[in-house]
């Protein structure tokens, strides 16, 4: 039996698909809809946390797959959780009792949540 080749499109947001408002442009979303409809499958990766770049990917208007926190997430475009990997809670704690200056940014993604030393 002959596979025939399969067409993806995996694409980062920041720097990527979000423009400089952090949004997607009209025109990049006729793009991947044209995409789309050419039967590519989306894939949209990220260091973000699920929450945070599933409201960015619904704009689009069309099921994408997403892989969020930098791997650790992927969840099917109907939003199901299709694979997780979790730090065991010793190395978080390790992580989080260095002596990390000030000027460095900490965050922490929990499953409904995630959690970091700046406010913005």
């Amino acid at each position: 039996m002959i596979q025939e080749n399969i067409k993806v499109i995996i694409s980062d947001l920041d720097g990527t698909l979000l423009n400089s408002d952090h949004r997607i442009s009209e025109y990049t979303k006729e793009v991947f809809r044209e995409l789309h409809q050419q039967d590519y499958l989306i894939i949209v990766a990220t260091g973000r946390h699920h929450l945070d770049a599933m409201p960015i990917i619904e704009t689009l208007g069309f099921p994408i797959y997403l892989v969020t926190s930098n791997g650790a997430r992927i969840h099917t475009p109907t939003k199901e959780l299709l694979f997780s990997t979790n730090m065991n809670s010793s190395a978080v704690q390790s992580v989080l009792e260095m002596d990390i200056p000030d000027d460095f940014t900490t965050v922490l993604f929990k499953e409904n949540v995630w959690e970091t030393n700046k406010n913005n």
